[in-house]
């Protein structure tokens, strides 16, 4: 069963304050924050459940947009075959072309006592 996020008052300055946590796969996307707080600035309880309302729609847009790049995230790191072979393609040419430099090429290569290359 779900239920409202409800306000509770400060016990130091009697100001009611709304807090939600933040599962922690989102966090990451939420500069780190354990949780999302806000004072209503009212000590009046009637005051506080009308302000609530709003405050608990901004946290909820706030989380549901962090599961949005969350999900997005998720779906950007699959690489496609066709993306597979242009990162292989790409590393082939310049492995190809810095191993055509002879500086490069003597650090792969050795030179037997009978003068064969290996």
């Amino acid at each position: 069963m779900a239920f409202m996020i409800q306000p509770r008052r400060d016990p130091k300055s009697g100001m009611w304050k709304i807090r939600k946590g933040i599962p922690a796969h989102l966090r990451p996307f939420l500069d780190g924050k354990t949780e999302l707080k806000r004072s209503l600035e009212t000590k009046d309880a009637a005051e506080a459940k009308s302000r609530a309302s709003v405050i608990v729609a901004e946290f909820e847009a706030i989380t549901a947009n962090a599961q949005l790049r969350y999900d997005n995230q998720e779906r950007e790191q699959q690489v496609n075959p066709a993306q597979l072979d242009a990162i292989v393609s790409h590393w082939f040419v310049n492995e190809r072309q810095r191993l055509s430099q002879p500086d490069v090429l003597a650090r792969y290569t050795l030179e037997t006592s009978d003068g064969r290359v290996v």
